[in-house]
């Protein structure tokens, strides 16, 4: 390899969790080996300064996320035309919409064709019909694509077991998380005081998107349930989304509105995270979920459903208690073990804690992501020259 940059396109469509992601990515990418450029749907238009000013060229597309042929045609030609006037080396497409739109013009441009799904869409609570529309998209184009890069051992499992794109074009490089920007806010704020709520509170919370996925109805029914048994719970809510009305709804119905505090969108979600006593997660499916080793950097005990990626991340028992099947009365037995048995708590928080410091911290992400830039690049240089 020469001294000249590699430029790199990302695109991405769905924000929350890839916003994260890639937030994180360009902290910590190397600007002085890198030309970073991005392709951003409108969900982005209040990021697009921030990722400006990490010196990343960004370029916004109206991509949207439900499935419109008319439209999707109209967004991958504006890609390509981007594309093709930067001439990148690289196009690295996030998630499923993303990588629908963006890899077809990468191979247009010759571009190597790197793709995330960021948690497979057909591995998601969808219909039948959508589930087989998914996995012939995801398999068409998996002939326009050099790599995939999975999130977690499980994404690489379900991308072979469900015959999406040969073995040997997955490579698996774990999510993780800025490490460095959680132990900046390692101190409690006034929450409790701002809520009203009494210092011996026992605080339950979620970092969560109020939709479907993370199931914010089952961490409801949980809340109901702790606090017949004792008034001292209270429970927080990292977030916003779709189904945010209906869960006010429902909290109004039970008559816990002062029990239950939903922040909407937050810029840092590490503030109120500190203040748990433990943090619990109720996905239906997750690719990763990127929350749980959050939570584990936080110190906080860790409850989850025993779903996707999360097993991955949590050995039961050990680092973490799992849930099968979103069990509401599971979720409460183990809160309470959890709170009445010091010994496990401290076991949880010490084992988690040493989890995350291992294996989730995002330089080693960047690493394996140089690894497989530059082998790429050095694959694509080779084949060049059985042409010369």
């Amino acid at each position: 390899m020469n001294n000249k940059k590699m430029k790199i396109v990302h695109i991405a469509q769905a924000n929350g969790g890839v916003e994260v992601y890639l937030k994180m990515f360009f902290k910590y990418i190397n600007k002085d080996n890198y030309d970073n450029y991005i392709i951003l749907s409108e969900q982005y238009n209040k990021s697009k300064e921030y990722f400006a000013a990490l010196g990343v060229k960004v370029f916004i597309v109206n991509m949207k996320r439900e499935i419109s042929p008319n439209k999707d045609l109209k967004s991958m030609i504006k890609i390509y035309k981007i594309i093709r006037k930067i001439k990148p080396d690289i196009v690295y497409t996030h998630s499923s919409k993303a990588g629908g739109l963006g890899r077809i013009p990468a191979k247009l441009v010759g571009a190597k064709n790197i793709y995330n799904p960021h948690g497979w869409a057909f591995d998601m609570n969808i219909s039948k019909k959508k589930r087989v529309i998914f996995k012939f998209v995801e398999k068409v184009l998996g002939y326009f694509t050099d790599k995939v890069v999975a999130i977690s051992e499980y994404e690489k499992e379900a991308a072979i077991n469900n015959n999406i794109i040969k073995p040997e074009k997955i490579v698996v490089i774990e999510n993780a998380i800025d490490f460095d920007n959680i132990n900046n806010y390692n101190n409690e704020n006034d929450i409790l005081k701002k809520l009203n709520w009494d210092n011996d509170s026992i605080i339950i919370g979620m970092v969560a998107r109020i939709s479907e996925q993370k199931s914010p109805h089952t961490f409801i029914n949980i809340a109901i349930k702790l606090l017949k048994k004792q008034p001292k719970y209270r429970f927080i809510i990292v977030g916003d989304g779709e189904q945010r009305s209906e869960i006010e709804e429902k909290i109004s119905q039970h008559g816990i509105e002062d029990k239950i505090y939903i922040t909407g969108w937050v810029e840092n979600p590490y503030m109120y995270l500190w203040n748990f006593d433990i943090a619990i997660l109720t996905s239906k499916w997750e690719g990763f979920g990127l929350v749980i080793p959050e939570y584990m950097a936080a110190k906080k005990p860790v409850i989850a459903s025993n779903v996707g990626g999360i097993k991955n991340i949590i050995e039961n028992g050990k680092n973490g208690l799992l849930v099968d099947d979103l069990n509401v009365n599971e979720f409460v037995n183990k809160i309470e073990e959890v709170i009445n048995n010091r010994d496990i708590r401290n076991k949880l928080i010490n084992e988690g804690y040493e989890t995350v410091k291992e294996k989730y911290n995002f330089k080693r992400n960047i690493k394996e992501h140089k690894e497989l830039f530059d082998k790429e690049m050095s694959l694509k240089a080779e084949k060049k020259e059985q042409y010369i």
